[in-house]
């Protein structure tokens, strides 16, 4: 996190040093998709949910969850310089490590009403959300740019239906992720005619989860998230108009 902290407080230090007297002129506006590789982890190690145990240790995550975003943006020239803010616009919906959620089994005889017996699986989620950025980079050519800056993001809960304890296990982990989430992002791009390449990494600078709340009782837990973003954005407008040449 450290170093996702300081390429940010980089990007903002260069967004106000740059000449604000200077005109500003938008260069380019575009859509974007994109292809996410991510991965999420709990600080805390196997929760006891009642009779339920969640195994959030760090063998049960791995780096290979993917998703998608798709994003509206414009870069625009800060006075006569290299440098350029990025504002998007975006959806991001992308899926969260899978952690295992395993149950005992009723102690009663499974010839009981509502019986439920031993179970075992995996729990995650559908990470869904909407996002602003507030990008600032750098061109590095008439083709090449860095970039990175802070991402606002507005959590979308799932829902559980039902009745049975599993579901209500469910409930109470879907209802503890936060609604607002920081997160900051750095990568490359490469303008070629009218496509725009993006390679970003992306890490949360607030947690996912901070508690979790079962039948009263509230426990720590502080999940985190971060992704590689593939992305490929087609220019709508281009100042510079370069597929015309």
């Amino acid at each position: 996190m450290r170093f996702l902290q300081t390429v940010l407080l980089l990007a903002l230090g260069a967004l106000v040093a740059a000449p604000a007297a200077q005109a500003q002129r938008v260069e380019v506006a575009g859509l974007s998709a994109s292809f996410n590789v991510s991965q999420s982890w709990v600080r805390e190690s196997d929760l006891q949910l009642g009779r339920y145990l969640l195994g959030t240790t760090p063998r049960s995550v791995r780096f290979d969850d993917t998703g998608n975003r798709y994003s509206a943006y414009a870069r625009i020239r800060l006075g006569e310089g290299a440098y350029f803010a990025q504002p998007e616009l975006a959806y991001t919906s992308v899926l969260s490590s899978r952690y295992d959620l395993s149950y005992p089994g009723d102690p009663g005889p499974p010839s009981a009403p509502d019986y439920q017996s031993a179970s075992s699986g995996p729990f995650g989620y559908r990470i869904r959300r909407a996002e602003v950025a507030a990008l600032v980079g750098r061109h590095l050519g008439p083709r090449f740019y860095v970039l990175a800056g802070p991402v606002l993001a507005r959590q979308f809960r799932n829902s559980a239906d039902g009745q049975s304890s599993t579901a209500a296990v469910y409930r109470s982990l879907y209802e503890a992720v936060e609604p607002v989430q920081l997160l900051a992002q750095a990568g490359l791009g490469l303008q070629v005619w009218r496509l725009d390449f993006g390679l970003r990494y992306e890490q949360s600078l607030t947690p996912y989860t901070r508690q979790v709340t079962y039948q009263g009782q509230t426990q720590d837990f502080h999940q985190r998230t971060n992704q590689f973003i593939l992305s490929l954005g087609v220019l709508l407008y281009d100042r510079n108009q370069r597929w015309r040449r």
